[in-house]
């Protein structure tokens, strides 16, 4: 009887775990969708103070909606739409990446970057 009843909690604090990590996907999801279109408007209506000033300071709160922030950036930036990033937010893109273990994503992004807008002792 006692074995059962801890199978039975181990169950359910399993199916808390999956639901946590579901959760936690359907945020990042959610965090994507509205960095993308943040970034879409911003560069439609040529406002990347804004994106870079008080839209990065707001997803800059939480470690999650940072990470997803700049990870969104790289898209724009690989195909060009992007060319400059200030460089308080290319420090901690470059940070990100390199905690992640993907400097080779940064160094296909600063390629792709105008270089008079890089701080090149921030970025390296």
């Amino acid at each position: 009887m006692l074995l059962l009843l801890l199978l039975m909690m181990m169950m359910m604090i399993m199916m808390l775990l999956l639901l946590l990590m579901l959760l936690v996907m359907m945020t990042v999801y959610c965090i994507q969708t509205v960095v993308t279109s943040c970034v879409d408007h911003c560069l439609l209506v040529g406002r990347t103070d804004f994106l870079f000033g008080c839209l990065y300071e707001y997803f800059s709160a939480d470690s999650v909606a940072k990470a997803t922030y700049l990870e969104c950036l790289e898209p724009y930036i690989l195909n060009d739409t992007l060319t400059s990033v200030t460089p308080a937010v290319m420090k901690d893109f470059v940070e990100h990446y390199e905690s992640r273990g993907s400097l080779t994503a940064v160094e296909a992004c600063v390629t792709h970057m105008d270089i008079a807008s890089l701080d090149i002792h921030q970025v390296y």
